[in-house]
């Protein structure tokens, strides 16, 4: 298990290339939707907070990580109208359907998969977006796409996700 406290100060000159290519592909498959907030689970060093600046959206951030390293780094880049909180994707510390969408990159191997997907289409009202490394587990079974050489991305409306968290061992996504 990697130690993501100790990893926090290089973990943008590591992973930061990749994390863009993903961030790019996932805002693409959005559109040029913009929300009034954001809910980013695993936000690491706040490199998406970074990306959506950049990218010209003005809605509020909420990024959610469990290691204080990562989240010293992403209150770095920090603004007014973004927060950063420590908790644990399995317990996310809002009220149900605070967010209109949630993001989470590159997270799903980390975590207990029905219990995630679970809590976080209970906190997201209408747009989720999650990325599973493709030779990690655990993961949802879809189709892979092509496109994507190191993450699949799955766009959904919470309850497809919630279905696919309430099957029996099974996490399929249509």
């Amino acid at each position: 298990m990697l130690d993501y406290d100790r990893l926090s100060d290089c973990y943008d000159e590591l992973y930061g290339e990749e994390q863009l290519s993903k961030y790019r592909a996932a805002v693409n498959m959005v559109g040029h939707l913009e929300f009034s907030c954001v809910l980013d689970v695993g936000c690491g060093t706040g490199l998406f907070l970074r990306f959506l600046r950049e990218k010209g959206w003005t809605s509020e951030y909420v990024g959610v990580d469990v290691s204080s390293g990562m989240l010293a780094k992403a209150l770095e880049k920090a603004d007014a109208s973004s927060h950063v909180v420590m908790a644990d994707a399995h317990h996310l510390p809002f009220r149900d359907n605070a967010f209109p969408i949630l993001f989470s990159f590159t997270v799903l191997h980390h975590l207990n998969t029905s219990q995630f997907l679970a809590e976080a289409s209970r906190v997201c009202g209408k747009l989720m977006v999650v990325t599973q490394h493709k030779r990690l587990s655990p993961r949802l079974e879809n189709n892979v796409c092509d496109s994507e050489t190191v993450d699949e991305i799955l766009v959904g409306e919470p309850s497809v996700f919630r279905k696919a968290a309430d099957s029996c061992g099974t996490y399929s996504l249509p």
